[in-house]
């Protein structure tokens, strides 16, 4: 690969420890060997992390016969110029099949090796209140039989929220220094989305090559750089049935509440609970959280016609407050304002409702400070 002029001459006048213009191979392998073009997008750091997703062009490749590809870069290509933060180097490539794949690279070293990026064209389905999808494993086996999978579908609504998402892995943290075991759970489903919220779902995976000498835990930071793959699968979802709880207010939050308007974006609440109420007293046998990051478990109870309240149960502790091994919704991050940005969770809880009578209100009750939510639905 050759290097513009203007930019190698940049380079060199670089100084420090490190020799700017050391070569660095980014190289990998994909399927539709002999035809496929892989590309290399460079997104630079400005002021922190770069962003991924607004890199632009920089070098592209196309497959050999046995399906492999490299890239080399300089060294100071991988670092922004001015700050000597370091940039995304993304790798992508995108099958005749529609599916798509890409890997993103903060850390380059002389010799970059990411997982093959694979033509996935999963089975998806539903059965008995859980998504079933056919696993990307069998194409990523290698010779240590060590890939590490996991799969993740997406309710996207029409206005780029996330009504719903399931992941069929999740690291748990410990309290201790031990580098904590990794889970596999269902994807469990929340039927009441796909009648409330317009849009599609969407099928990925995600996954690395582990070391014969990893652990048996997961931790992406040691064992590889991640690979998603985007499944052309897709399902469009009309919604269009309104909850009563939808646009009451939810006192003492701000009106109008930001947890009933439909619009999936994630509120922090610094209250320890807040009440939706209702404009008449409502049958309900539903409660849906969505969006939850929380430390502490939710008591529900509700308010009766003669003033009485009835205890509803209990919405119990995000499982999303263990981190899900490749990060894709990270924990809050502070901005140059001065305030955080709390990235939609995918989470949601569900509590089933029973309290004999019509209720004018339902209260929600942490035994602390609440922490984030994008919407609560009652039924």
């Amino acid at each position: 690969m050759k290097f513009p002029f203007t930019e190698l001459a940049l380079l060199l006048t670089l100084s420090g420890c490190f020799n700017p213009d050391d070569i660095f191979v980014l190289r990998g392998s994909a399927d539709a060997p002999g035809s496929q073009l892989v590309e290399l997008r460079r997104a630079q750091a400005t002021g922190g992390r770069a962003q991924c997703d607004d890199g632009a062009p920089f070098m592209q490749t196309k497959v050999d016969s046995d399906g492999g590809f490299s890239f080399e870069v300089l060294r100071a290509q991988t670092r922004h110029l001015g700050s000597g933060d370091r940039n995304c180097l993304r790798i992508q490539t995108s099958f005749a099949s529609g599916a798509r794949a890409h890997a993103d690279i903060f850390a380059a070293e002389f010799v970059t090796t990411v997982a093959r990026f694979i033509d996935w064209q999963p089975d998806v389905h539903r059965d008995g209140g859980e998504w079933l999808v056919s696993s990307a494993m069998p194409s990523l086996m290698n010779a240590q039989g060590r890939s590490f999978v996991a799969h993740r579908l997406v309710l996207e609504t029409d206005d780029g929220g996330i009504a719903w998402a399931a992941d069929d892995l999740v690291r748990f943290r410990s309290p201790t220094t031990q580098l904590p075991p990794t889970t596999r759970l269902a994807l469990r489903d929340d039927l009441a989305a796909w009648n409330e919220f317009a849009g599609t779902l969407t099928v990925k995976a995600q996954y690395f090559d582990r070391p014969s000498s990893s652990l048996d835990v997961v931790n992406v930071d040691l064992d590889g750089t991640v690979v998603e793959v985007h499944a052309r699968h897709r399902v469009a979802f009309d919604g269009g049935f309104v909850p009563p709880s939808r646009g009451v207010e939810c006192p003492p939050l701000a009106s109008p509440c930001a947890l009933t308007d439909g619009v999936l974006e994630s509120f922090w609440i610094q209250e320890p609970s807040f009440t939706l109420k209702f404009d008449a007293p409502r049958s309900v046998h539903r409660a849906v959280l969505r969006g939850v990051y929380q430390q502490q478990a939710t008591q529900l109870s509700g308010e009766l016609e003669d003033g009485g309240v009835v205890d509803l149960g209990i919405a119990p502790v995000s499982s999303r407050v263990f981190e899900v091994p490749w990060r894709p919704f990270p924990l809050p991050r502070p901005q140059g304002d001065g305030g955080v940005l709390f990235v939609p969770s995918p989470e949601f809880i569900i509590v089933d409702l029973d309290a004999g009578a019509p209720l004018r209100s339902v209260t929600f009750t942490s035994s602390s400070r609440w922490g984030v939510l994008s919407e609560v639905s009652v039924w």
